[in-house]
């Protein structure tokens, strides 16, 4: 019972810290040449704007990353971060552990 009940609290724990995996935040910081001078130091791709694409943001080795701009003027104004998921939800034995329990 007890570890139906931590299976569910870390389902739960897992689906919420998505929903604070992207983030909006403010253009002021995240010029162009702000966004690429930190991509190139984290090694991450630059995406530049063009005619035909008015964002411009940074892809980072990791999965993460941040897109800024747009067309509307909100989006001029903003950017949106986002980072990676959980590579995978805990198994049995990572939630054993994890309630310090030890198999022997």
């Amino acid at each position: 019972m007890k570890l139906t009940v931590t299976l569910i609290a870390a389902l739960t724990t897992s689906t919420l810290a998505g929903l604070v995996l992207a983030e909006k935040v403010s253009i002021k910081g995240n010029s162009k040449t702000q966004v690429e001078g930190r991509c190139g130091e984290s090694g991450g791709v630059f995406f530049p704007s063009s005619h035909t694409n008015s964002t411009y943001g940074c892809l980072n080795k990791d999965g993460s990353g941040i897109v800024c701009g747009g067309y509307t003027k909100a989006f001029k104004k903003t950017c949106d971060t986002f980072r990676t998921v959980p590579p995978h939800l805990p198994t049995r034995a990572e939630i054993i552990k994890a309630e310090g329990k030890v198999k022997k």
